[in-house]
């Protein structure tokens, strides 16, 4: 009769061992299983409850899974969230860590310092959530809850922060109203309103220049403004980098190097890509010595765009494999930026006439976009498609493709989407009328006079052109949509003006275009169009060579790539439109 019981002893001291020993190894995992016990949960919320970084439980809950302790499920209200609960062999395991192991004293609740830094843990995961994949409304919530909680502790700077990520979010979800009311706070602040810390004062109005200059993505044109508020924004963000503590440095030297990065675009929105490099070169140099993937990804992303533009295909296709390589490197995931990448490489294979390659690619692109609710990548994506339709004789595909990206662009009313995409139909109705096909004056009509408003709206005389062009060519084609000399006089009154033939000359495809539509009329617009197209080529390439010269700076190489011109230019569909400069002196960095 001892025998057995000896032999009870025996397991129960064998017991109280193991559990004494992964308690004693894995304190972390003792207390998951406590709080998973009393109910399920997710993984923030049961880094909080066991005061661990979410890091560690997130790890500890893989091992614990494995193990077939616990089981993962979607929350029933929120089928983005997960739910980590208890299994049956989990139970069984807390029971015995309950009977065998060290009775657990009671956590000491986190001081204020503990909470206001776990609370910049979870600000910098929503910040993450939005950069890799594009769950904004998600990342909009954590951060107001981030907000909240900074508000009730009173940490103004935290309070601060969250604001500005929340502004930023709601900016690229155009959640207008709601940033609205965001601006609104960060005014208060930059005002000085009762009872703000005077030192929050500088940094609000930094945040607030930023964030009216990147009023772009909501639509605004006046590029000029625009360039101010980004302007004012870095000096601002540079004063703060060298003012402020060096344990601040590192923030406020990003946000100069994003407001460099932003006033870059800004300058490619307004046709400098010349310029628009320079700066973008010197946003790279402070992403690289912040070691932001992130933004070394923009930056690449920016340098392929703009040198696609200059007409340098092969040499921006390289820095667009940089940008996708940063962006789906191990550890990143830059979903977002993927997407964005993959519409470029396709507009960069178009215009090579690698139509294949580019179809595969601007599908991608719109399967990614779709997924991650990328609007306009999506509809820039799908009329990319049309255009390579196009380019292969496709007319009838190409039409229903433009249709579908219309509809988008319409939604989001992107006026330079909008623009683009009606003139690409005007192209495709008028070679559908040279085969035969009926022209539907009044559509056609429409179509060219809603781009040449948009273009007119955003200072495009190459716009305006191209719109005028595509009128003639019509006219010539079916002379019942109208006489073609009216618009003969107005392309030549445009290449007499000073200012509109020197943003003719600069634009990489519209004097293609306007060479060609002069053959068929012939006369002094002959002559001109001629002219133009020698002089366009000649500065195109200067242009070209410069801003290739700047991002060799940073990338050695990339001058030494042969650069391969499709065998037929591609220029019917053609692409962004030069735009008049902003009347703004600026030097570049």
């Amino acid at each position: 009769m001892k025998k057995p019981n000896t032999t009870a002893t025996g397991r129960l001291r064998a017991e109280r061992r193991r559990v004494a020993e992964l308690e004693s190894t894995e304190p972390l995992r003792r207390r998951i299983l406590v709080a998973l016990g009393e109910a399920a949960a997710a993984p923030s919320e049961l880094a909080r409850a066991v005061d661990a970084r979410k890091e560690s439980v997130s790890r500890k809950l893989r091992e614990l899974r494995e193990a077939g302790l616990v089981e993962v499920s979607g929350d029933a209200d929120d089928r983005r969230r997960s739910v980590y609960s208890l299994t049956a062999a989990g139970r069984s395991e807390l029971g015995r860590h309950l009977a065998f192991g060290e009775p657990e004293a009671s956590l000491p609740a986190p001081d204020r310092d503990e909470v206001v830094e776990f609370l910049r843990e979870a600000l910098a995961g929503a910040v993450a959530m939005r950069r890799r994949s594009n769950r904004l409304q998600e990342a909009i919530d954590r951060i107001e809850d981030v907000k909240s909680q900074a508000e009730e502790l009173d940490a103004v700077d935290l309070r601060l922060e969250a604001l500005v990520e929340l502004t930023i979010t709601q900016r690229q979800d155009r959640q207008t109203a709601g940033r609205d009311v965001s601006l609104q706070s960060l005014s208060a602040l930059a005002l000085g309103a009762h009872e703000v810390e005077p030192r929050l004062v500088y940094p609000a109005i930094a945040h607030l220049e930023y964030e009216r200059g990147k009023a772009a993505d909501l639509g605004e044109t006046d590029t000029a403004v625009l360039g101010r508020h980004l302007i004012a924004a870095m000096s601002l963000f540079e004063a703060l980098t060298e003012e402020r503590p060096p344990e601040e440095k590192t923030t406020w030297q990003g946000r100069r190097a994003w407001s460099v990065i932003g006033f870059a675009n800004n300058l490619r929105e307004q046709s400098r890509y010349e310029e628009a490099l320079r700066y973008a070169v010197s946003g790279l140099r402070m992403f690289e010595d912040l070691d932001d993937d992130y933004g070394r990804t923009q930056c690449w992303l920016l340098f392929g765009f703009c040198l696609r533009l200059l007409q340098r295909f092969d040499v921006a296709w390289t820095c667009l494999e940089r940008a996708s390589a940063l962006a789906g490197a191990k550890g990143n995931s830059f979903e977002r930026a993927m997407a964005y990448c993959r519409v470029q490489m396709g507009e960069v294979r178009r215009c090579q006439s690698r139509i294949e390659e580019a179809r595969e690619l601007l599908d991608d692109a719109c399967l990614r976009a779709e997924r991650l609710e990328l609007d306009t990548a999506k509809a820039f994506a799908t009329s990319g498609i049309a255009a390579t339709e196009f380019q292969d004789g496709a007319l009838d595909g190409a039409q229903a493709t433009l249709r579908r990206a219309q509809e988008i662009f319409d939604l989001r009313e992107h006026t330079e989407g909008i623009a683009l995409n009606a003139r690409r139909q005007a192209t495709v109705a008028r070679h559908l009328s040279a085969e035969g096909v009926a022209p539907r004056e009044r559509e056609i009509k429409s179509l060219i006079a809603r781009a040449e408003d948009c273009y007119k709206s955003l200072a495009s005389p190459a716009g305006v052109a191209a719109c005028e062009i595509e009128r003639g060519w019509m006219r010539t084609i079916s002379p019942e949509c109208g006489d073609v000399r009216p618009v003969v006089d107005r392309l030549n009154r445009m290449l007499a003006d000073d200012d509109q033939r020197e943003i003719l000359k600069a634009d990489p495809w519209v004097p293609r275009v306007l060479r060609e539509f002069s053959k068929e009329v012939g006369g002094d617009l002959e002559d001109k169009a001629k002219r133009l197209l020698t002089t366009a080529n000649d500065q195109i390439k200067r242009e070209g060579e410069k801003g290739l010269k700047s991002v060799a700076k940073v990338a050695s190489g990339l001058d030494k790539i042969p650069d391969g011109k499709p065998k037929k230019p591609v220029v019917e569909m053609g692409g962004e439109s030069r735009r008049k400069r902003a009347p703004l002196e600026l030097t570049a960095a």
